[in-house]
């Protein structure tokens, strides 16, 4: 079928040839909607392995991984992609390694403190990712940066029980 499909392209003849060109067409066809299911199956299994690890660390996930949720597949009317998530192929590909990213990122953002209490909850804050500018050159700029800084660890606090700058 890929030389036919080939030939006939080459040849300029699809059009006229409609019949065996899509007769060669549709086992590729079959074949990439075998790969985008298996893909979108593994993405939907990631999520769910996900939010479960982060479920029993007692990890907060607000919503992390629920971008990445589809209720199923459902094929659009190209066959393509999936009518409830429209991701790509290659998008579906980004997302599994995404969802584990993710977990592993919160998993480190929300440690075991090193301290006597039991189970306390540490986030790590990067305080380079929350503060506006990395020069601080007068009071002003020290008070954006001490404000920005405020606010990202009293929304940490919410779901954790200590914050940890780095």
């Amino acid at each position: 079928w890929r030389e036919r499909l080939t030939r006939l392209m080459q040849q300029g003849r699809a059009h006229h040839e409609w019949e065996a060109f899509a007769a060669a067409l549709m086992p590729l066809r079959a074949r990439y909607q075998e790969v985008y299911a298996a893909l979108h199956a593994r993405r939907d299994v990631a999520v769910q392995q996900g939010q479960a690890d982060l479920d029993a660390a007692q990890i907060p996930q607000d919503a992390y991984l629920t971008r990445y949720e589809c209720p199923g597949l459902d094929w659009a009317a190209d066959g393509a992609r999936c009518a409830r998530c429209h991701i790509s192929l290659g998008g579906l590909h980004d997302q599994v390694g995404a969802v584990a990213n993710t977990v592993r990122e919160l998993r480190a953002r929300y440690t075991p403190a090193a301290s006597p209490e039991p189970g306390q909850r540490v986030y790590r804050l990067r305080v380079a990712e929350v503060v506006p500018q990395r020069r601080i050159t007068d009071a002003v700029g020290l008070d954006a940066a001490l404000d920005a800084l405020r606010a990202a660890a009293s929304q940490a606090l919410e779901d954790a029980d200590a914050v940890e700058l780095t």
